[in-house]
């Protein structure tokens, strides 16, 4: 339902935030915008096209702080209707919620109960989603490879620069060793 997205979406913010990799932060920073902002994503959020296009706009800078304003809206968006659904009633359900996995939840909880449904179905919809998350993750490792790689021949091509000036330097000192002995002669 309308709700899982943006309670999924909230939760991928907080996982978001915690990320401590600069390499890693813009590469799942896009990954949460294509996978709940692009139009006609299939976990597509309602928020401002206002905000869509700040954060578009700065996805080639994201820093942790760059989806605030989406989390605020997403936030309000959930109080409006779990209040207006009886849903949930503060803050603090939702950061319960944002916790909780399906096998999890405590079975005498009147909150519990209220929200195993949309559990259920935002577990439905995790099926039906998780190839495309799947694929997210396998493009993360793949990229945490090449930047592994890179940073490794970054490392040899510097080194083999180093080795390069130093024999540059010791034939400009022989071949000046050279034309001074020559000049001798």
């Amino acid at each position: 339902t309308y709700a899982s997205e943006n309670l999924l979406f909230w939760e991928a913010i907080q996982e978001f935030r915690q990320i401590e990799d600069d390499v890693i932060l813009p590469i799942r920073g896009k990954a949460i915008f294509d996978k709940f902002l692009v139009y006609g994503a299939a976990m597509q959020v309602s928020l401002d096209v206002e905000i869509i296009e700040n954060i578009k706009n700065s996805l080639n800078n994201l820093d942790r702080g760059s989806y605030d304003e989406a989390e605020s809206c997403v936030v309000t968006i959930l109080q409006n209707h779990a209040i207006n659904t009886g849903f949930i009633k503060s803050q603090q359900d939702i950061q319960v919620v944002g916790k909780w996995n399906h096998s999890s939840l405590p079975s005498d909880s009147k909150l519990a109960k209220q929200i195993e449904k949309e559990l259920v179905q935002m577990d439905f919809k995790k099926v039906h989603v998780g190839m495309e998350t799947i694929k997210i993750e396998e493009d993360n490792k793949r990229m945490n490879t090449w930047c592994t790689m890179l940073e490794k021949d970054s490392e040899n091509n510097r080194k083999q620069i180093e080795n390069l000036k130093k024999q540059l330097e010791k034939i400009k000192n022989e071949r000046e060793y050279l034309e001074q002995r020559e000049l001798q002669l």
